[in-house]
């Protein structure tokens, strides 16, 4: 019997936000990012990926590459799937799953088990 195996797309986190696109922004990337990778703003406001030291400012919808220009989940109201999200590598202390998901719920964006 043949095994399929399903692959996430863009934005497949995405439960439930506000309709129009009321939780988005459109934003450059300063790194290669995969879609759905929780996000902060570096020192040139481009988009990286959170790594626990900085504040998270939303979701990637897309993936890219520096430079691209992308839209992201940047507010709620909206719901994400946490088995879904790319979240920064935990380091020996641990917390950075747990700091992403605060900072998500900061700026309106619920996160589901």
């Amino acid at each position: 019997m043949t095994v399929i195996t399903e692959v996430l797309g863009p934005g497949a986190c995405i439960l439930m936000e506000a309709d129009g696109h009321y939780c988005r922004e459109n934003g450059t990337l300063g790194e290669t990012v995969a879609p759905n990778t929780v996000l902060e703003a570096n020192t040139a406001s481009e988009l990286v990926a959170f790594n626990g030291s900085g504040t998270v400012v939303g979701i990637s919808i897309y993936g890219g590459v520096s430079g691209d220009a992308v839209s992201y989940l940047a507010r709620g109201p909206a719901e994400v799937n946490k088995k879904v999200l790319t979240y920064p590598t935990e380091s020996t202390a641990g917390g950075e799953e747990a700091a992403s998901d605060a900072g998500l719920l900061t700026i309106g964006i619920v996160v589901r088990d």
